[in-house]
């Protein structure tokens, strides 16, 4: 089976963390667990040892399937726009097909010259055209829109608000949203009143105005002999009095 697939997370109600391409069917997929127990440090992997953490397992959503082994690259590059444009949170480091990130147009046409395939070519032709682009988007939009997905979307919040740890990380996660916002709105309608914002600008004034003035008469405190060098010297007491172990400063005993 040649397959592009999705790795979903079960947490997050299966949002899609990345995309990938296959040509062994779903045998591939279940060897992305297996290379999170290796020593490598990718963004994909991390991932993964994160949902292990929480004794969670990925989904897998198939995407596409083709009979043509060699148009898969080309529909993982496709793939990844797509779901980028949408502002996916994917853990592809790369733009997909040949592994390569955001290749030069030198590059892209050395990689086009080496691709033997007459229907890669045709395919890769196609998708810089405007009109294909938009058909070959409202086809991802219904994989994405098929009853599936939704089910399998689904499934995935249903079960993962029924895991304590999950639930208060979603609920602290959406409390702290709220109160973001709410502090927000409050600067926003304060800002709105003009005699707040006349005082404001007021106050900023007279603070320029009163650093001019002293620096007139005292002259910039960098301009005064050996400045610099005291200020050197208290940074470097106050790094000799930091604490090894909580990192703050300590007062000497005399």
């Amino acid at each position: 089976m040649n397959i592009i697939y999705a790795l979903t997370d079960p947490r997050f109600g299966g949002e899609i963390r990345y995309v990938g391409m296959t040509t062994k069917g779903m045998s591939r997929t279940k060897k992305h667990l297996s290379e999170a127990r290796s020593d490598k440090n990718t963004h994909k992997l991390n991932w993964i040892r994160s949902l292990v953490k929480d004794e969670k397992e990925y989904g897998v959503l198939v995407l596409e399937e083709v009979d043509d082994s060699s148009l898969l690259p080309e529909l993982e590059i496709q793939w990844i726009e797509y779901f980028r444009s949408l502002g996916v949170r994917l853990t592809n480091v790369t733009d997909g097909g040949d592994g390569v990130l955001n290749p030069s147009n030198a590059t892209r046409e050395k990689m086009r010259r080496s691709h033997s395939n007459v229907g890669v070519t045709i395919l890769k032709e196609k998708w810089q055209d405007k009109g294909y682009r938009r058909v070959r988007m409202q086809k991802m939009k219904k994989v994405m829109a098929s009853s599936e997905y939704k089910k399998k979307v689904s499934n995935g919040v249903k079960q993962s608000w029924k895991d304590e740890v999950v639930r208060e990380k979603r609920i602290a996660k959406n409390q702290s949203r709220s109160e973001r916002n709410k502090r927000r709105e409050e600067s926003l309608s304060r800002w709105e009143d003009p005699v707040y914002r006349q005082k404001v600008s007021d106050g900023l004034k007279r603070a320029w105005e009163q650093r001019k003035k002293r620096e007139t008469v005292e002259g910039s405190y960098w301009d005064k002999p050996g400045a610099r060098e005291k200020a050197r010297q208290i940074a470097l007491g106050q790094k000799s009095n930091r604490d090894s172990v909580s990192g703050r400063f300590v007062k000497k005993d005399r």
